[in-house]
């Protein structure tokens, strides 16, 4: 999935999919073999963004399919915690909480319905 800062470039580590027949030779030979290159990232899904933004098969989930608890959508409001709905948006498939709070935090009922 794309990464919820649209400005980023990233894809999200929260879901990914890979093809096993071709994942080692994409992601965990080049690690392996240039490891210190890597260690400048802050996390996984920079590297494995890095990784395979350049090969020519790599695509991503929709949109539509994901979204992020605190962020109804990816348009910008994200930084102003007045304006977190902690809606349920109806095309996701997906909820991503990240940071605080968990699941079992929520006091949302579409989240207690959910995480059972």
């Amino acid at each position: 999935m794309n990464d919820f800062n649209p400005n980023s470039g990233l894809f999200n580590s929260s879901i990914m999919r890979f093809n096993n027949e071709t994942t080692s030779e994409l992601i965990w030979k080049p690690y392996i073999t240039d490891r210190t290159k890597f260690k400048k990232h802050p996390g996984d899904q920079n590297i494995i963004s890095e990784l395979i933004r350049k090969h020519k098969d790599t695509i991503s989930f929709p949109d539509e399919w994901t979204q992020s608890y605190k962020w109804y959508d990816r348009s910008g409001k994200r930084y102003h915690r007045e304006k977190w709905t902690f809606e349920q948006h109806p095309t996701a498939k997906v909820c991503v909480f990240h940071g605080s709070p968990n699941p079992h935090d929520s006091t949302q009922e579409w989240v207690k319905n959910h995480w059972k």
